[in-house]
């Protein structure tokens, strides 16, 4: 068979390979020449686009850093511990007066007798504030909480552990063993109390704090015969009223870190307001 164009056999072994026309050779590159360029620059935008994201990202979170905002901000420390002026106050520590006291939680009352945090405050050796474990949320430690009529330098805290109505509900609830003991302006001090029988124990501080209010966190607990829930039956604080100007420092203090949390009263019973609670 011959072809139509330029007469060559197409038959046999010796047929040869015929070039493309001129005119194809041409088509075929002005269309490559049309295509390419779109095609080439089509990726370069996006790693252009994903290039500036990274940047924003980045000048984002130096922001964050340089500034310590956000979850770059630094924890909260206590502030610096004041010193006590032992020349200004040269007589002998006292009794301080209290303006409230409030528990996360308190057992409800049981054969004649209630067991609220007054109960520990109100100079009665028979009463007793007792904890309720079961009502404690999830992952939270018992809190008490002690409020004082005006600012002070706490000395010494005095604390008839444990229920000391008798010896067998000494015997049944649960006593305090750890606590830490928090103070305006985040300090904060770990005390042991020993488990003594119903005998008062007196934890003395190397040197007064000055403080609004305490916070007494239970850590451990020795558990009772009957009860693991701590109680308490005598809670008394000595040391100084603050004088004006420490009054104020004290103040500022408290505002910038206080040592105790929100009262709610629930049922006529102070009570800790947690966080995320309504």
């Amino acid at each position: 068979m011959l072809c139509a164009s330029c007469g060559a056999d197409l038959d046999g072994d010796d047929a040869a390979t015929v070039p493309p026309s001129p005119r194809t050779q041409l088509s075929f590159q002005a269309r490559r020449r049309r295509r390419t360029p779109t095609d080439e620059r089509r990726p370069w935008r996006w790693v252009w686009w994903a290039a500036a994201g990274l940047l924003a990202v980045g000048l984002v979170v130096g922001g964050l850093i340089v500034g310590e905002l956000g979850p770059f901000a630094p924890e909260e420390g206590p502030l610096d511990p004041v010193a006590f002026p032992a020349d200004r106050y040269p007589s002998d520590p006292e009794p301080l007066a209290l303006a409230s006291v409030a528990t996360v939680t308190s057992r409800e009352p049981e054969a004649g007798r209630t067991f609220d945090p007054q109960a520990m405050v109100d100079g009665d050796p028979a009463s007793a504030w007792h904890g309720d474990a079961d009502e404690l949320p999830t992952g939270t430690d018992e809190k008490l909480d002690v409020f004082f009529e005006q600012p002070v330098w706490l000395n010494a805290i005095v604390v008839a552990n444990g229920d000391h109505a008798d010896a067998d509900a000494y015997a049944a609830a649960g006593r305090l063993q750890q606590v830490a003991v928090r103070f305006d302006g985040g300090t904060v001090i770990e005390a042991t109390l020993l488990d003594l029988g119903r005998a008062l124990q007196r934890v003395e501080f190397e040197e007064p704090v000055l403080t609004t209010a305490v916070r007494l966190e239970v850590l451990e607990v020795v558990a009772g015969d009957d009860r693991s829930d701590p109680a308490v039956s005598r809670l008394e604080f000595d040391g100084f009223p603050a004088d004006a100007s420490d009054a104020a420092l004290a103040e500022e203090r408290a505002e910038d870190r206080p040592a105790a949390g929100v009262i709610t009263l629930t049922e006529g019973s102070p009570q800790l307001r947690l966080p995320g609670q309504d």
